[in-house]
């Protein structure tokens, strides 16, 4: 398990609470299966990218634990959580700010997504493409993106419930955004002031 907390420090390793490091990206690459990623309450000038299957990522709430990217028109290298070729992760209490993509899932698998709030993304909140199959994405919301709020695209078999697309008014401003996505089950989901059909 790692551990990161805005009073971290970028020497500690952040294997305990008591050495938490400084920031998320700092560890990524030393997960292995299996292990939890837990983020303190803080704002965290970062971004994570997620490259081993079965990791659990936990902050503390989408309002008080927050990745801020800093950049929202940073182009496709700007992403506030990436994951590609992976499966059965678990993304829950954060809050993604200033990202190009909020949260990108390529070609990942029976993973949930839950309790993420993405604002203010350049482009993109949640992105699943490139043959995700069978996710989870609960209670999630997308506000005030330059783009759609939730695009999925050459995916299948996901699973959206209770999720909030608000006003996402610049660029398409689609809420939800489908293309070649097939098998979805769509459920308590809400779209409300997007400049484009919801």
């Amino acid at each position: 398990d790692s551990f990161t907390a805005a009073a971290g420090s970028a020497t500690n390793d952040g294997l305990t609470t008591l050495t938490p490091a400084a920031s998320v990206s700092a560890f990524a690459r030393f997960l292995t299966p299996g292990d939890t990623v837990f983020i303190d309450a803080g704002s965290y000038v970062d971004k994570f990218s997620i490259e081993t299957d079965a990791i659990t990522v936990l902050g503390v709430d989408s309002a008080t634990t927050i990745l801020d990217y800093n950049d929202s028109s940073g182009g496709t290298a700007a992403v506030g959580i990436a994951a590609d070729s992976v499966a059965t992760l678990l993304i829950r209490n954060l809050g993604i700010r200033n990202a190009y993509y909020g949260v990108q899932l390529t070609n990942v698998d029976n993973s949930t997504i839950e309790d993420v709030a993405v604002s203010f993304a350049g482009q993109l909140g949640f992105y699943l493409t490139a043959g995700c199959e069978d996710n989870t994405v609960n209670r999630t919301a997308a506000t005030g993106v330059d783009g759609s709020g939730y695009y999925l695209n050459a995916v299948a078999r996901q699973t959206l419930t209770a999720n909030r697309a608000l006003d996402n008014v610049s660029g398409t401003g689609y809420g939800f955004n489908f293309n070649d996505a097939d098998s979805n089950a769509l459920t308590g989901n809400t779209a409300a002031g997007n400049s484009q059909a919801g």
